[in-house]
């Protein structure tokens, strides 16, 4: 259950609570995007077909996952931030491994270019612990907008 939204330019950010199996989390991610307007229906499908069949978990200094799915479900280019109080297992993105995450970056471009260019800042970003730590506490949205800001 979303616990928390904070929503700022092309930036959101939620708390979720109750954690729940990895199709759960993007479940609950897709409804908020298409409630808000920013995804169009569909999105749902299209996010657990992608993640199907190229996993996004990764394991840095805490879980992360960044779901994504064709540019053709957005409406508007988004980073949701995720942070889930309870881990949930993904897939790790290009291997066999399961991943606890514990933040999840749901991506929303229009444009293909961004996607891949916001995929590396994100991988980059995340192999700062500190930057992990910061992304759970009061600044995430700073940190989203200092990294991401001209991206989206």
């Amino acid at each position: 259950m979303i616990e928390e939204r904070i929503e700022y330019s092309n930036f959101r950010l939620l708390k979720i609570s109750g954690g729940g199996t990895s199709t759960e989390v993007l479940k609950e991610l897709s409804d908020y995007a298409i409630e808000s307007g920013i995804a169009k229906q569909g999105y749902y499908e299209a996010l657990i077909k992608r993640e199907k069949e190229f996993p996004t978990g990764l394991q840095a200094a805490r879980g992360v996952a960044i779901p994504h799915a064709d540019e053709k479900f957005t409406n508007k280019s988004t980073i949701v931030l995720a942070v889930l109080d309870h881990k949930s297992k993904f897939h790790e993105m290009g291997g066999h491994n399961i991943i606890d995450v514990e933040i999840v970056f749901l991506l929303l471009t229009k444009e293909l270019g961004k996607q891949v260019e916001i995929l590396q800042n994100i991988v980059s970003l995340i192999q700062n612990e500190d930057i992990l730590n910061m992304l759970k506490g009061p600044d995430a949205l700073k940190v989203m907008e200092d990294n991401f800001r001209s991206l989206v």
